[in-house]
């Protein structure tokens, strides 16, 4: 997906070669802001790809957690008072 970074740095580029190729003299500069646009753009991109792996990883661990916490609740047998709640709540 194409956001508004993505398409900024786009133009940016885009603008650097028509600078560089119709004035020459700002060729240099021109092709300079080129570059810097496209590595700061390949920085933030490897910074949100590491952020979006950060909060899987965090995700997936709390789903684990959750999923242990609930197949021990589940492995526990019934007392009395667990059906008393359950028929209370209407829980069957």
């Amino acid at each position: 997906m194409f956001g508004w970074f993505d398409f900024t740095t786009l133009g940016i580029v885009a603008a650097a070669i028509g600078i560089a190729w119709f004035i020459p003299p700002l060729r240099r500069y021109a092709i300079a802001a080129g570059a810097l646009a496209v590595v700061v753009f390949t920085i933030y991109r490897k910074g949100k790809a590491d952020q979006a792996a950060l909060e899987r990883k965090r995700r997936d661990e709390a789903v684990r957690r959750a999923k242990e916490q609930y197949d021990e609740i589940d492995r526990r047998p019934d007392t009395v008072d667990d059906v008393v709640k359950r028929l209370r709540n209407n829980g069957f």
